[in-house]
């Protein structure tokens, strides 16, 4: 299988290098570099990856889009999609393959399987209710609805339009593939601590931003 991972960047210059690296053992690498201003773009290239550059910030979801659309462009078989933060392990990568050569059609990496993860009992009950959410109004059990740490077989790109640019592309896809049979699976994955944390107001924002795409994609 000819498997892309697909990295989006947000003034990661940090982590971003050694990343790249480590994911480059598994498959071929795409950076889409979100308006950075701290030299992202120019390390991701000298570490050997194929870099989508954004002049402005455009969100997490378009730069996704436009990594996965890259990546397609280049003949993949396999999307996996990753933070840039060192929130995800690329040793984790071969769970994933395994998934989809069994198969799975999208793989979902879940910290609520037998993988760990850092954070707070405020999070983790938030990213639960969120779950519960996500099957109330799909069907779909997920544990882990806001994983970024997910691959995709090519062809779930065929049929699905996707319109979200922000965070709530992380459920607006599933939705969209569960309404026309896809088939999913979940690994356990692992999630570290990222360099850079959140506001308590901004990972708020977010979380109401995935809930209502829930019920708005459902509903549709």
């Amino acid at each position: 299988m000819q498997i892309y991972a697909v990295i989006p960047a947000y003034n990661e210059s940090k982590t971003v290098g050694k990343i790249i690296l480590m994911t480059k053992k598994y498959c071929n690498v795409i950076v889409v570099d979100d308006g950075s201003k701290d030299g992202t773009a120019d390390i991701a290239k000298k570490a050997g990856a194929i870099v989508v550059r954004h002049e402005i910030n455009m969100g997490y979801g378009k730069g996704l889009h436009d990594g996965i659309n890259a990546a397609l462009s280049h003949g993949a078989d396999a999307v996996i999609t990753l933070d840039s933060d060192g929130q995800h392990d690329p040793n984790d990568i071969p769970k994933f393959v395994k998934s989809l050569e069994s198969g799975a059609d999208i793989v979902i990496g879940s910290r609520f399987l037998e993988g760990k993860s850092w954070g707070t009992r405020k999070r983790m009950i938030a990213l639960r209710l969120l779950a519960l959410q996500f099957w109330v109004f799909t069907g779909l059990r997920l544990t882990d609805v806001q994983s970024g740490f997910r691959a995709y077989r090519a062809k779930v790109f065929d049929k699905i339009k996707l319109s979200e640019s922000g965070m709530a592309f992380s459920v607006e896809l599933p939705i969209k593939a569960k309404k026309l049979g896809y088939r999913f699976s979940e690994v356990p994955i692992t999630i570290g601590k990222p360099a850079q944390l959140k506001s308590f107001s901004s990972a708020l924002r977010q979380g109401k931003e995935i809930g209502v795409a829930i019920i708005k994609h459902s509903l549709l």
